[in-house]
Order: structure tokens, then sequence, then C-alpha cells
């Protein structure tokens, strides 16, 4: 029997402690890296979205369903704390530790290593993880396939961080996990629907355009998952409902690729609520063995951080001639890098969560 019992019909029966969130953020995380390796080793366009006319992308849908568990998440983390300075200090010891040692090793060492000075301005720019950060280093491989694009994968970690805020402030407000009071995530999360439509239309063509590195999108799919859970005693887990959303999405990326010239198209246009469900339906009726993976030790987001970064070292050496072998190098480095940001970053840095009152 799964975390859901046959008679838990709703997304509110999902047990906190056994489900399979954690495997789908690791299948994410190694998503990214599968899709980086094609473009930043030169192999290409990634396979999905070269397959679907730039439709939809592995990594972009990948990125997508991490806001959606974000936005559940950390909805259910301010109902459970409700407090907004422990609200806060939870995040920063989620985010920053890691964060801020990645920032070092790929602002200090890695620019040392290579040009033989430190770049501070990289680590200071980056520092903050709110107004942005920094992609690049000047120096620092330029010459691979994708002209110095260094860690670009963090560039959504400024965005969680405001959804983050956003999100505090609206549970401050008390509009979270308030009955009354649900409309107004709805607003905010059909405005942000809304933006990102009218962004997605405003740059005709299949090169991907700049709505697809938008805080628009991933803010639409973080409220959504904020949505999810603000409703999660209406929203029944059913296979048929299940089956529509898949085929929604399935019909979005065909319709996109025969009469939308429009780069993620038809598919970013209408796939936040059928993605949100059929990832929270997976979360819950996915087969048992699946909720024990990547939970306690939760290698994800060292996964993410690193990831680009390790295909950027390996491409710079030429010493891999096909995709294939990148990726296993890659997916050899990078896995042990995370479970070393886990066990020496991340999880003691959590173990302060409530030695601070508040």
């Amino acid at each position: 029997m799964n975390s859901v019992t046959k008679f838990s019909a709703t997304l509110a029966d999902l047990n906190p402690k056994s489900n399979s969130i954690g495997f789908i953020r690791l299948f994410c995380a190694l998503a990214v890296i599968v899709a980086h390796c094609q473009p930043y080793g030169g192999f290409g366009t990634e396979i999905l979205a070269r397959w679907s006319n730039n439709q939809i992308g592995l990594g972009r849908v990948a990125v997508d369903v991490f806001f959606i568990i974000s936005g559940f998440l950390i909805a259910m983390s301010w109902s459970n704390i409700n407090n907004l300075r422990r609200f806060v200090w939870h995040r920063f010891l989620r985010i920053y530790p890691a964060f801020w040692v990645c920032l070092v090793i790929t602002g200090i060492i890695l620019p040392w290593y290579v040009r033989g000075s430190p770049s501070i301005g990289y680590v200071a720019k980056s520092f903050a993880c709110i107004t942005g950060v920094q992609i690049d280093i000047s120096g620092v491989f330029d010459d691979n396939p994708c002209g110095g694009q260094l860690n670009s994968a963090l560039w959504t970690l400024p965005w969680e961080i405001r959804a983050y805020f956003f999100l505090a402030v609206l549970g401050a407000c008390g509009f979270i996990n308030t009955p009354s009071h649900k409309w107004v995530l709805v607003l905010i999360f059909l405005a942000t629907w809304i933006g990102f439509i009218v962004q997605i239309y405003s740059f005709p063509g299949i090169d991907t355009s700049p709505a697809i590195s938008s805080g628009w999108r991933l803010l639409s799919f973080f409220f959504i998952g904020a949505l999810f859970f603000e409703y999660r005693h209406q929203i029944h887990l059913k296979w048929g409902l299940f089956v529509a959303s898949i085929t929604i999405m399935i019909f979005a990326t065909i319709a996109g690729m025969l009469w939308l010239n429009y780069s993620g198209g038809l598919f970013d246009s209408v796939s936040q609520i059928p993605l949100a469900y059929a990832v929270f339906y997976m979360a819950t009726r996915l087969p048992l063995v699946f909720n024990s993976i990547n939970t306690t030790t939760d290698i994800s987001y060292g996964i993410y951080i690193y990831g680009t970064l390790v295909i950027n070292i390996l491409v710079s050496t030429h010493f891999f001639a096909s995709y294939f072998m990148l990726l296993i190098a890659v997916l050899f480095i990078t896995i042990p890098v995370a479970y070393l940001s886990w066990y020496w970053i991340e999880a003691p840095s959590l173990s302060f969560k409530n030695r601070l009152r508040f």
C-alpha cells in the first residue's frame, strides 16, 4: 500500500513523511544534467527540445517541477511554522550555506586554478542571491561551447528566494492556509500565469525566447504549487484526471509544433495546472519503494548547483568525444559532490533550524 490508502481521495492525505517527492526532485535534478550535457558539451540542442521544435525541453520541465514542488512545500512550511522569523531562518539555512560554498568554489578556487587569479566580483555580485547571480567569469572557459556560461543553472535561485519572500509576506498578512482568503493566492497565480503567457507571445519564433528564462514562468509554477496546497482538501487524486493531465500536455506540445511559431508556445501556456496535478499524483501513487529514495539524504540541491559547473570543467579538458561519455563522467563526479555537500554543508546547517528561539 502506498502513502495514500485506497480510502484517501484527496491531496490532503499526502503523508509528509512517506511520499515520492524526494525521488521526483532527484529525478528532476538529474534531468537537468542530462539536458545540459548536450548544449554545454557541444553536442547540439537537447533532444526533447529538438524533437518538439523547441516546444518543450527536458531541463525546462524539470525546473518547472522543482518550482511546483517548492511552492507546495513552502506553503506547507509556513502553515506549520506560522512565524515569520522562524520561516526566514529555515529558508536561509536550506539555501544559503551550500550556495555560498558553491560560490567560493566557482568564483575563487576555480578561476585561481584556470587563470591564476580569483574573481571576487563574481562572489560579491552573487552573494546575496536576491537581485541576481553572475553566470560567467572572464577568462574562465570562454572557449567552451556555451561561451563561458560557467554555472548558469544558478539563475533560478534568486527567483526561488523571491518566491519565498512573496509567500512569507502573504503568510504574515494571513493569506496562507486561511479559507476565507484563498482568493488572494488565486489572483496572484493568475497574474503570474497571464504575465507569462503574454511574454511568450511577445517573442515569435522557435529560438529560445526571453520568456523561458523569466520570473513570470518560475513564479507561475511556484504559485500553482502553493495553490495546490491551499486546495489540497478539494483536489481528488484520480487515475482518470492524471491521464487527462498528461494528455493535455502531449496535445499542447504537438499542437505547438504544428501550428505555433513560438518557443514554448502552447505547452508553457497551459501546463501549470496539468503538470502540477501529474506531479502530485505521482508523489502519492508511485510504488512504495520510491518513498525511501532521496528523503533523509537529499542530494537534489547539490546536484543542481554543481551539475552545470562540473559539465563545463570536464568539457574544457576536450577529452570527451561523445555525449554519453560526458554524461557518465558528469554523473560520476556530481553525485559524490552532492553527497559531500549534503553531509558536510546542508545537513549540518539544517541542524540549526531549532537551535534559535524566536
